[in-house]
């Protein structure tokens, strides 16, 4: 019997979407069962199946699929089938391709303008959030496509909250500097600080000119249900990855 992936979607986009869980596919052990990523142990021909299944649930093709070699950086690029671009985010127009950005921890965004039927999937965690890459997505899109901030559909996915992601005095400097310490608490320790990226993310789109009534975030966490979700913090790394995709609007 061919497994189902568990795809989740939000209600505020009108593009083809999807958040995968760690549900429904063919790996096994740490990795069960849908890991998307080669190169972390698992059987190759395991994620080899689980990206058909992926695919097929867009109704996508190997020769139309982008994706990033993705850096924890702030630049976006416009996508391209076959060629793996240093970035953590990419935008396109062109409804048969299908951008692909791939997480266990780090925050997925989504992102659908729908005047144009641009979108756009941003891979963010702390470095790429402090280096603006939510900011650059929306900027790239405007210049390629005309995409108005204010009119962009964002859907945040499962990322690891702020009560399971303790971080150092260095982190907590760079989110403050990147004028998100709004996202900031002091944790249990001198010198840690508990960090909420959604929330860091939210409030740098809305600075960025999103309208918050136009955003989606579920509130999902990858560390606080294991038995959904990959989280490389708590499996230490033993772990497997979702991927977040999207296809423009026809």
């Amino acid at each position: 019997m061919t497994p189902t992936p568990e795809l989740l979607t939000a209600p505020n986009l009108r593009a083809r979407h999807g958040f995968s869980t760690r549900r429904g596919g063919s790996s096994k052990g740490p990795y069960g069962s849908f890991n998307l990523r080669h190169g972390l142990g698992d059987e190759h021909d395991a994620v080899e199946r689980n990206i058909d299944l992926f695919l097929e649930a867009f109704g996508s093709s190997r020769d139309r699929l982008c994706v990033l070699k993705q850096v924890h950086g702030g630049r976006a690029v416009e996508a391209r089938p076959g060629e793996s671009q240093e970035a953590d985010a990419h935008v396109s127009i062109d409804p048969d391709l299908l951008l692909v950005v791939g997480w266990a921890d780090c925050l997925p965004l989504l992102l659908s303008d729908p005047d144009s039927g641009a979108v756009g999937a941003v891979h963010s965690g702390w470095r790429s959030t402090v280096a603006g890459i939510a900011g650059e997505t929306l900027r790239l899109m405007n210049e390629l496509y005309g995409t108005q901030p204010e009119r962009v559909r964002v859907a945040l996915g499962p990322g690891i909250c702020g009560d399971c992601y303790e971080v150092g005095d260095e982190v907590a400097q760079a989110v403050t500097a990147a004028g998100a310490e709004i996202a900031l608490r002091a944790g249990s320790r001198p010198g840690k600080w508990q960090l909420d990226i959604p929330r860091a993310t939210l409030h740098l789109l809305e600075k960025a000119g999103v309208d918050p009534d136009n955003v989606c975030y579920p509130g999902w966490c990858t560390s606080c249900e294991p038995g959904r979700f990959y989280s490389h913090r708590r499996d230490r790394g033993l772990t497997g990855r979702q991927w977040a995709g999207i296809r423009a609007q026809d």
